[in-house]
């Protein structure tokens, strides 16, 4: 009886540490910061703050769209990822703009690292020929910092010549949009969206 008593604790005290432990690792990918410094491996898979947000603004850039008598764009995951990748570089290294850019953790001053199309090529590396021919034949990216909802996003790019056009482009069927939201950043709330045939 003794030593049941004793295999049973023993039991007890390992599962209670395999829970503690899986508790732990849990918890660290909860608050998991990713680092990206350099070009896009076309890997990473930052993901979104707020899918919500990302399809209400595809329903109102849509709608939009329909409005205006031009054909909807449809959501594309590697677009989406390469969306997301930028929104998080520009809340994480405080900058906003088309190219990328690293913070030298020295001087604090940002570093050239390659321009969207670079970058969003990076993500479609594992795409067929024929996807990634038409996509890099051209992306048209819009960015914002600021807007807390999808409506607010979506106006703020209307009521801009150059990044409505983009949104308004007959051409364009293919959209990634990233959301990323974090607090305490210069630009907490940062928004990319990526177009193309």
């Amino acid at each position: 009886m003794i030593l049941y008593s004793k295999k049973w604790i023993v039991f007890s005290i390992s599962l209670l540490l395999i829970c503690l432990f899986c508790s732990f690792i849990s918890y660290l990918d909860s608050n998991k910061r990713y680092e990206f410094f350099g070009v896009a491996f076309g890997t990473e898979n930052v993901p979104s703050t707020n899918t919500m947000f990302e399809k209400q603004f595809l329903n109102i850039l849509n709608k939009a769209r329909k409005d205006s008598l031009l054909e909807p764009v449809m959501i594309d995951k590697d677009l989406s990822r390469a969306a997301r990748y930028h929104s998080y570089d520009q809340a994480t290294q405080n900058y906003i703009g088309h190219d990328t850019y690293d913070r030298n953790p020295e001087t604090d001053s940002l570093e050239f690292v390659c321009d969207v199309h670079a970058r969003t090529e990076k993500f479609l590396i594992y795409e067929s020929k024929d996807k990634v021919w038409r996509v890099s034949g051209g992306v048209y990216e819009n960015c914002a910092y600021g807007p807390s909802t999808a409506m607010k996003a979506f106006i703020s790019w209307f009521n801009s010549p150059g990044h409505c056009k983009n949104m308004f482009n007959p051409d364009h069927r293919l959209v990634g949009i990233g959301y990323i939201h974090i607090p305490g950043s210069v630009n907490p709330h940062c928004w990319t969206t990526d177009f193309s045939r």
